[in-house]
C-alpha cells in the first residue's frame, strides 16, 4: 500500500519510515499528473514528462527529475494553482531527500 492516499481529491501524506520510498515519489507524480491534465496545463506536463514516468529508479534517474522539478518551480511556479505548487515543493524536499539517504540493502 502507498504511503500518499488520495481522498476526496487532496493528498495525505502517512510516511511509513524515515526514508522515503520512490514508490511515494510516483505517487506524487500520479497527483500532479492528473492535475495538470485535468487542467490542461501544458508546460508543467511537458516538464514532468521529461522525467516520469521514470524507467529505472537509479540515482542519476532520481537526478534528473529533481533537476527537472526544480527548473519548474524556479522558471514557472506562476503557471501552478497554490496547492499544486504545495506539492510541487513536496516532491522536490522528497526527491532530494531520498538522493541524500543511503539506501539499505
Amino acid at each position: 500500500m502507498s504511503a500518499f492516499q488520495l481522498m476526496n481529491n487532496d493528498l495525505e501524506c502517512t510516511p511509513r519510515c524515515d526514508r522515503p520510498s520512490q514508490a511515494e515519489i510516483d505517487d506524487l507524480c500520479m497527483v500532479l499528473f492528473d492535475k495538470w491534465c485535468e487542467r490542461r496545463c501544458v508546460l508543467p506536463l511537458a516538464y514532468l514528462m521529461r522525467s516520469w514516468p521514470m524507467p529505472s529508479r537509479t540515482f542519476h534517474v532520481l537526478r534528473r527529475l529533481l533537476k527537472t522539478l526544480r527548473d519548474l518551480e524556479t522558471f514557472h511556479a506562476d503557471t501552478l494553482a497554490s496547492e499544486e505548487r504545495r506539492l510541487l515543493v513536496e516532491l522536490v524536499e522528497l526527491t532530494n531527500q531520498t538522493l541524500r539517504t543511503p539506501s539499505q540493502s
